[in-house]
């Protein structure tokens, strides 16, 4: 008798047998390799005249809660929420091969449901929420959660030299950092507080170049207010709507965010705003060994130690308690990292004079943080002592430091300047951060992205690897002149099939063609 499915193909007829022996008889097709840990795990399997399948059940896929904020190749801080429900393609990930950040694209988005997910904090203070299978980068390679515990290394942004096109006013930019750092806009006021004569000064040309004056309470307070040539019933307060513009008008101490725009500044302009920023709020310590800056906003203290990676500058977040509620503090340590924030942000007027003080102090490169975990300084000496050979003086004591197993500090492979095997390890745009705590966070509803060709991406300053569909993986077999069956054990039908892979051929670029 015959036996027809839904969609009216008899599955007794013999022909149908015939087409799928069709399909795999051919053994002279190009074979194709698969990227990452997948291509890790089975290329070597992918030989002609083999037969080989993949399964896995629906929504499995590591995932992320929506709340976790996405570098967008903008230099955007989106949640994923927002890029999901967006559709927003634009994206920077990691490419393993150049030890380098890139631009690319999502090619899927995910909403996978609630799911159980846990909060991973690293020694700098980052930390990002993730499902318990969603893996990160290790010295050993992409391991999921289950496998990376407290002491494990994990690889963070150290340097996302993408910057982005938009741009503002110096005075602009100058005002938004003034009133971040020291401005009381609660209720109706347009407050500045500080005490800095040079600041004072700067300050009031800002507001003056947006048609608006200052009124001293006392010697430390200013309010800004209409100027002369803008007074009346219904002239707007300048500076009022440029900051509600922004977000800022209302906001106390502890609400306070860096708008988006300045995520997406030139690199000049956003070493502009950190600079009145660390003006205002930072401090040099005295032997200039650290570098710091200071708020009541655990939120604004990440947003600067993100605008920092974009520099390459390695600094740790802390929270310290006080008679208030506390405090967090952005750190530099180490005269490496303190060097690089005086080269690239700096402080202006009296603080300057500490700058100058900071930059005679030898260069050594000891930062507690960043670190080589004992798996890459063994690759580091071997590739750099294959390199240069009997020039290598340190590499015994390093041997001896490899025999610890204990992280070693960038200044032991201080004789790599110049050579490949440095510009590799030491020019990384990524650091090892240790993991410090791994806490459960209940159950929350959970996305995910898939990223072309790299498989990765950051979320709260972190890298995370993406999900890789079969269909994906199909699809990349199919360009490469591979034959591929497709089988489905659920409800969809063929038409379904049919429009899923339409709606993948659509995401991709025009120019590419099977």
């Amino acid at each position: 008798p015959h036996r027809k499915n839904k969609d009216g193909v008899d599955l007794s007829d013999p022909g149908i047998l015939d087409k799928l022996e069709k399909v795999f008889e051919d053994t002279t097709k190009p074979l194709f390799k698969l990227p990452g840990p997948v291509g890790q795990l089975v290329n070597e399997f992918l030989v002609r005249d083999s037969f080989i399948t993949f399964q896995g059940p629906e929504k499995r896929g590591k995932c992320l809660p929506g709340s976790q904020l996405i570098t967008m190749a903008t230099g955007e801080q989106l949640s994923l929420e927002e890029v999901v429900r967006l559709k927003r393609t634009d994206i920077i990930s990691f490419n393993e091969a150049t030890q380098s950040f890139v631009k690319t694209k999502i090619t899927d988005f995910y909403k996978n449901g609630k799911k159980p997910v846990y909060k991973v904090t690293t020694r700098s203070g980052r930390q990002v929420e993730v499902t318990k299978n969603h893996p990160f980068l290790t010295p050993i390679g992409w391991k999921d959660l289950t496998i990376v515990k407290q002491g494990s290394f994990i690889a963070v942004p150290k340097r996302i030299p993408i910057f982005g096109n938009k741009t503002l006013s110096d005075e602009s930019i100058r005002l938004l950092a003034y009133f971040i750092a020291d401005g009381c806009l609660v209720e109706n006021n347009v407050r500045f507080t500080n005490g800095e004569k040079l600041i004072q000064d700067d300050f009031i040309r800002c507001v003056r170049a947006f048609k608006c004056d200052v009124r001293f309470d006392t010697s430390i307070d200013m309010d800004v207010i209409n100027s002369k040539t803008n007074k009346g019933k219904h002239n707007k307060n300048y500076v009022r709507s440029f900051l509600k513009q922004y977000g800022l008008t209302g906001k106390g101490a502890k609400e306070k965010q860096i708008p988006d725009i300045i995520f997406q500044l030139s690199k000049k302009q956003i070493a502009l705003f950190l600079n009145i920023l660390f003006t205002c709020d930072g401090w040099i310590c005295k032997n200039s060994t650290g570098i710091g800056f200071a708020v009541a906003n655990e939120s604004l203290a990440r947003q600067v130690q993100m605008l920092m990676t974009k520099f390459g500058i390695v600094s740790k977040l802390l929270f310290k308690p006080n008679d208030c509620s506390g405090s967090w503090s952005v750190e530099i340590k180490g005269i490496e990292y303190v060097h690089l924030f005086i080269k690239e942000i700096g402080f202006s007027f009296r603080k300057q004079e500490f700058c100058k003080r900071a930059l005679q102090v030898p260069l050594i490169r000891r930062s507690f943080i960043d670190k080589f975990p004992v798996e890459i300084a063994r690759q580091f000496h071997d590739e750099l002592k294959e390199e240069i050979g009997s020039k290598f003086t340190k590499a015994p004591s390093i041997r001896e430091q490899l025999q610890k197993r204990q992280p070693l500090m960038r200044q032991s492979f201080s004789q790599s300047i110049g050579t490949k095997a440095g510009r590799k390890y030491m020019d990384s745009q990524i650091m090892w951060d240790e993991v410090t705590s791994i806490e459960y966070m209940g159950i929350k509803e959970t996305y995910d992205l898939t990223v072309e060709e790299h498989h990765n991406f950051i979320a709260n300053n972190v890298l995370v690897h993406n999900t890789w569909t079969l269909l994906e993986m199909a699809m990349k077999a199919v360009k490469q002149g591979c034959n591929v069956a497709f089988f489905q054990a659920g409800d969809m039908s063929e038409n379904q099939q049919l429009r899923r892979i339409a709606i993948y051929r659509a995401r991709l670029s025009d120019k590419e063609k099977y």
